[in-house]
């Protein structure tokens, strides 16, 4: 495996949460919100990163309340989460 990807904290959450990831290997990495039908969100991160932990904020002030997706795509891997917005 060459990223990993753990449960936003807090969740449920309103307005903000926070996501931690781990690179193994440098490279290009991108994560991405998403709702559950694939409708493109935000992108949190897109960049070239060295290995190590990182983490992102995201902040859901504009977003009906629901399920969201985040996903962490690394060279040739991706992985993906669920998140849930209660407001």
């Amino acid at each position: 495996s060459t990223a990993r990807l753990q449960q936003n904290y807090p969740n449920p959450f309103n307005p903000s949460t926070t996501i931690k990831f781990a690179v193994e290997k440098a490279g290009q990495v991108m994560l991405s919100v998403y709702t559950p039908f694939g409708a493109f969100i935000s992108t949190l991160v897109d960049e070239y990163m060295l290995p190590g932990a990182y983490k992102a904020d995201f902040t859901a002030n504009n977003l009906p309340s629901g399920v969201y997706l985040y996903i962490l795509e690394t060279e040739g891997r991706s992985l993906t989460k669920r998140m849930t917005l209660l407001k």
